[in-house]
């Protein structure tokens, strides 16, 4: 996630140009290399950790990317 959040620069990282699937793999590889050895992350703990590194999800329309993540990885 941090190779994404800083491709933005100085501006506010906004995820809405970064498909999804994308978004999914990095916060998941992330997390892992933070959580070392245990167990996988549940849904909840990986938006809590990918709200942490970009705020912008909180907004209305970052909610609105997480509804299709949320969908991902329920497909």
């Amino acid at each position: 996630m941090d190779d994404i959040t800083t491709s933005f620069g100085e501006q506010e990282a906004k995820l809405d140009v970064v498909p999804l699937v994308t978004t999914l793999r990095c916060g998941l590889a992330d997390f892992t290399k933070r959580e070392r050895n245990g167990p996988n992350p549940t849904a909840e703990e990986l938006f809590h950790y990918l709200e942490e590194k970009v705020p912008w999800l909180l907004s209305p329309d970052g909610l609105k990317y997480e509804v299709g993540v949320i969908f991902l990885l329920n497909a």
